[in-house]
């Protein structure tokens, strides 16, 4: 085994493992003291470096940059910081309880939970599919961090991958439910906070560009206060929407950069004030939208 890239953390190893997931490349994600690293078998780590390479001059965000903890520009408060991979580390999210804004989710948000959404459900599919299960119904168990304790169960039916369950912080209950057909993940619930509800969902839709739409229930009402949609899992139109469901900011990307939205800056849930963003996200013209 071989070592083949030092990722900036688990979000960053999720969509690197992805990549060499979709060429048919079995990697393991190892994170430990802090380190996180992506290994594959000797033989494949020269194309496995090669593709890693090609990924990353793609435009894949570089080692480091926290851009999960940046404040969001268009209210003026602080959004929430994707939780570390560390176990003991994670806080229960407050349900019911919102900041002054009640919204705000950093674009790499979404990038961190698509990619260990898609790069998970792919590892277990290629893990596997050179080793066929009986014509059954047989769940696979699997220690993925390698501390001992199974941790991901996977269910297959005539050798075919159906469905994903997963423990991400170790307290030996499930928090994240992959759904597959044709060994292609189509569905994902998430308990991001580890409180047993499932406030995360992500599906795509049967169109050729696998668009992906992601949403969140914050509050814990049964309707979403955020949601997205992407072509290809790229981030293209994000929502922020009030507890009547309307609409009360959007914003409009291309690949991982903001480039224009809409805001209803009164309350009243109609969207007055439209917006343009520079390289960095920041706000550089306003201007007021005309009553219909």
């Amino acid at each position: 085994m071989q070592i083949v890239y030092e990722a900036a953390h688990s979000a960053d190893a999720q969509l690197a493992r992805e990549v060499l997931a979709q060429e048919g490349i079995l990697a393991h994600v190892l994170d430990a003291g802090g380190s996180v690293r992506i290994e594959v078998a000797d033989d494949d780590a020269p194309r496995a470096r090669q593709l890693i390479g090609q990924w990353r001059g793609a435009g894949a965000p570089p080692p480091g940059r926290q851009d999960d903890a940046r404040a969001d520009r268009d209210s003026g408060h602080s959004a929430a910081a994707a939780p570390p991979d560390d176990s003991d580390a994670y806080q229960p999210l407050k349900k019911r309880k919102t900041d002054d804004s009640g919204y705000g989710l950093p674009s790499l948000m979404f990038a961190l939970i698509v990619g260990g959404f898609i790069g998970a459900g792919l590892l277990e599919t290629f893990a596997h599919r050179s080793q066929p299960a009986p014509p059954a119904t047989q769940t696979v168990e699997t220690d993925s961090n390698g501390d001992g304790r199974t941790d991901t169960w996977t269910t297959y039916v005539n050798g075919v991958g159906t469905q994903m369950r997963s423990d991400r912080n170790g307290d030996g209950k499930v928090d994240e439910i992959v759904r597959f057909e044709n060994n292609l993940p189509q569905s994902n619930s998430q308990d991001n906070d580890f409180d047993g509800d499932y406030e995360s969902q992500a599906s795509y839709l049967p169109d050729k560009k696998r668009t992906l739409t992601y949403s969140i229930d914050r509050d814990g009402d049964g309707k979403p206060d955020y949601r997205v949609v992407g072509p290809f899992s790229i981030m293209q139109n994000e929502q922020w929407l009030d507890s009547q469901g309307r609409v009360v900011k959007q914003v409009r990307h291309d690949g991982l950069r903001a480039l224009d939205g809409k805001f209803d800056s009164d309350g009243d849930g109609v969207l007055d004030v439209e917006r343009t963003y520079d390289e960095r996200g920041e706000i550089v013209s306003t201007r007021p939208l005309s009553s219909p």
